[in-house]
């Protein structure tokens, strides 16, 4: 890698492409606190909880459950957060992320008595959490709705009440979220009509309300971070590799996360046994990316993602598959369908992939199986799919990140070349996912996100206002909001979508889609 750094300028963006050696970076799963009340800490031991069900969308993170029932933002609440909360917990993780999800029980009227100390607990809330060693990022929650009934003579001291939280306790949170610059998610208007998704007491999600929760932070979290999607085929998606304990959470794609930050979203849309090339005149028949089932290709678009990286060409080697020209052309229509349909253009990058070593003789992975001459081939790696990717790259005017060369994977090297690579000849340890990742790393550390034209994956320039953004569907990320089941519901006499938004907070209009948003 030369130690000068160059712009390479392509669709319209300007991209730049890092040079140099970074420091040594180590990866660490990025750290998430849940803060909130019995709504946060779920039941059923806590299995069925949101946080937990949020860790499983998060591969690369850590989260941390600091919900407590019954808990109130308000210092003077009967069983406040500040006296009866997991603070010391939540210090000691000392988290990239805090999720705040107060004022439920802030609703009752032996709580609600002293409202006006909610815009000060709020604001010393998020300033006790922000200002922690970690500096994390602060997602302000508006609760779920409740469908208790209200028409209780006379009051009950301790009734959680759903016109409080529309009209008391959403608004001071959009208010206090203005003045601070914190994101808010909006999980309050989404439920709205949504009984069935919460138990017999009107209150708590059932199992099946705890993870529709969870999907809907975990979109708005999306909608505001850079996102990455990793393509490629067994060597990406590591868990089929072959390669033994091979553990998702390992991939080089989870890795790169842990690498870059809470503001980067990394998908390892790998599968094993990918080409690059289209199925159709190859014999005998080949798994394409682009047809193969699983739908990864799918994946791709639906993240919408802003960086993709492609590593596919380890497969094509074969020598009763490979073809040069459709081998280029290939490459070149994948590059042509990721800019022409996902807006934002992304950025893309090319991949050239490690080599591959004989073992007793043979190439690794014949296909069929039985057939040990159509293994992958490393001859054919080296002398035809590493400049084949050379020459899309000069055409389409894109940047590479060269594995083959790297002096990690010298595949001049007998095998074992190294103790990243496992004994197949083929597959990396998770030594050299790790290796791999960091290598990723230094080419995308500097990359000027598109969407933005201003912030690095590194280092974002964050917004001193939240902005009203509406979550976008993992179905459809173009913009169109998302409702569980696709119908829009009653606030206010009025039809509003169903969806999260990340709410302006002084925005006191009715949230619309964005289709009709000038």
């Amino acid at each position: 890698m030369k130690n000068i750094a160059h712009t390479l300028t392509f669709a319209g963006a300007a991209v730049f492409v890092f040079a140099g050696i970074l420091n040594a970076q180590v990866a660490t799963k990025i750290r998430w606190a849940c803060v909130g009340n019995s709504i946060t800490q779920g039941t059923t031991g806590a299995t069925n909880a949101y946080p937990v069900r949020l860790g499983t969308r998060l591969l690369m993170d850590t989260v941390l459950n600091a919900g407590v029932g019954w808990r109130t933002m308000l210092r003077s609440g009967d069983s406040t957060y500040w006296k009866y909360g997991r603070f010391a917990q939540v210090f000691a993780f000392q988290p990239d992320i805090v999720s705040i999800d107060l004022g439920t029980n802030d609703s009752k009227p032996i709580n609600w008595k002293d409202s006006a100390n909610f815009l000060r607990d709020t604001r010393d809330m998020i300033d006790t959490l922000a200002n922690m060693p970690s500096h994390p990022r602060i997602f302000l929650i508006y609760p779920t709705p409740t469908f208790n009934n209200e028409n209780v003579t006379p009051e009950p001291s301790d009734l959680i009440r759903e016109s409080v939280i529309r009209y008391g306790v959403i608004p001071r949170l959009r208010q206090v979220a203005i003045e601070k610059g914190v994101d808010t998610i909006d999980t309050h208007t989404p439920f709205l009509g949504r009984s069935n998704l919460f138990g017999s007491d009107g209150v708590h999600p059932t199992t099946p309300g705890y993870d529709s929760i969870a999907a809907y932070i975990f979109r708005a979290y999306l909608s505001k971070v850079t996102r990455i999607a990793v393509v490629g085929n067994s060597i990406t998606e590591y868990i089929n590799s072959g390669v033994s304990g091979a553990v998702a959470g390992e991939a080089y794609a989870m890795k790169l996360n842990m690498l870059l930050g809470r503001n980067v979203y990394t998908e390892n849309d790998g599968r094993s046994g990918c080409y690059l090339q289209k199925p159709g005149g190859i014999t005998p028949a080949i798994m394409s990316y682009w047809t193969q089932s699983g739908g990864k290709l799918t994946n791709v678009f639906n993240l919408k993602p802003h960086v993709i990286t492609i590593m596919l060409g380890t497969n094509d080697s074969r020598p009763k598959s490979w073809n040069t020209a459709r081998y280029v052309n290939d490459y070149k229509a994948l590059i042509d369908t990721f800019s022409n349909n996902i807006s934002p253009k992304p950025q893309i990058y090319l991949v050239k992939p490690i080599g591959a070593w004989k073992v007793n003789g043979h190439w690794g992975f014949g296909n069929p199986s039985s057939d040990t001459s159509n293994g992958i081939n490393g001859d054919i790696i080296r002398d035809s799919v590493v400049p084949a990717i050379q020459q899309v790259a000069l055409a389409k005017g894109l940047p590479v990140i060269d594995l083959y060369n790297h002096p990690s994977f010298n595949s001049a090297l007998p095998q074992p070349a190294s103790p990243l690579m496992s004994g197949d000849g083929v597959h990396p340890f998770r030594t050299g996912h790790d290796t791999i990742a960091h290598i990723f790393y230094r080419s995308l550390a500097s990359v000027t996100s598109i969407e933005s034209g201003k912030q690095s994956l590194l280092n974002p320039v964050r917004s001193s206002k939240a902005s009203l953004i509406p979550v976008l569907s993992p179905l459809r990320l173009d913009g169109q909001v998302y409702s569980l089941d696709g119908k829009s519901t009653q606030q206010d006499g009025g039809q509003i979508p169903a969806g999260v938004y990340i709410v302006k907070p002084g925005d006191k209009t009715t949230p619309q889609p964005s289709n009709s948003r000038k």
